[in-house]
């Protein structure tokens, strides 16, 4: 495993820790996993490449209606929360969350999670 991916992880791990997330990646925007933080239950490969999708649909979204670059696609289910955020120009993190989770907390630490994760990449 490379000292990027490592260290990478270390931030999503440590999301995990300080917030509501009960699994996070950070992958490409065409969908390849760079590094995660997920239980066993959840398909990586699924999860890559429904996280660049969304992204690149937000990102189709605001375009079309004129509502600008996208920053964050977040959708809500039953269970919980389905929260993709650009990460730089390359990469998007995901993070899923819990139904009652404190979004509020989760955006500000998501926030400094990317930017950390950035300085990576």
């Amino acid at each position: 495993m490379s000292k990027t991916r490592q260290k990478l992880e270390g931030i999503l791990e440590g999301l995990g820790q300080r917030t509501d997330v009960t699994a996070s990646a950070i992958v490409t925007r065409d969908g390849l996993m760079m590094a995660s933080a997920l239980p066993k239950k959840i398909d990586a490969d699924a999860l890559s490449a429904m996280s660049a999708a969304m992204i690149a649909l937000g990102t189709r979204v605001g375009k079309v209606l004129n509502q600008g670059s996208v920053e964050q696609v977040l959708v809500k289910s039953e269970k919980g929360y389905t929260l993709a955020v650009e990460c730089g120009s390359t990469a998007v993190l995901v993070a899923l969350t819990n139904a009652d989770a404190q979004l509020g907390l989760i955006f500000f630490e998501l926030k400094n999670s990317v930017s950390e994760a950035v300085s990576m990449l």
